[in-house]
């Protein structure tokens, strides 16, 4: 396993530093995702909600790279049921929580299809092995660390 954990440490750098870069780009007045959901905002205070759900499907984000770390690790912290429940919720909250890229890759359909493909390929590879580890943690055997 320590032959292949320095992808996972590799991978785990990678996916924290995406992980808060987001987190603060929605934060930042600078941004572009701020000035989108801002925008929103002024048109019809509703369209609020879309943001709030953002900033939760953010601290979600961030409380899922604890199971992730665990995993690399093989360290056992909390019951496994915590775990499911917080991987169902970043699985809701990435299904909801991110308007902002569905309506940018959206649009890329339309006026470049072979990028909004790339980036969408791109989202999926980040996103694959993060799945992988926290649901093979949260649902799998209590492994000791060796």
């Amino acid at each position: 396993m320590k032959k292949r954990r320095w992808l996972w440490e590799v991978y785990f750098v990678y996916f924290a530093a995406v992980t808060l870069n987001q987190a603060l780009n929605i934060f930042l007045s600078s941004t572009t995702i701020y000035r989108f959901y801002h925008i929103l905002m002024a048109f019809d205070r509703w369209l609020g909600i879309l943001y709030y759900v953002r900033i939760v499907c953010e601290l979600i984000h961030a409380l899922s790279l604890i199971p992730l770390f665990l995993f690399i690790f093989r360290l056992q912290w909390l019951d496994q049921n915590f775990w499911k429940w917080l991987i169902a919720l970043r699985i809701g909250f990435d299904l909801v929580g991110h308007y902002y890229e569905y309506i940018t890759i959206k649009s890329l359909f339309f006026s470049k299809p072979w990028m909004a493909m790339q980036l969408s390929v791109w989202l999926f590879l980040t996103i694959l092995p993060f799945y992988y580890a926290c649901l093979k943690y949260a649902f799998g055997k209590a492994d000791k660390k060796e």
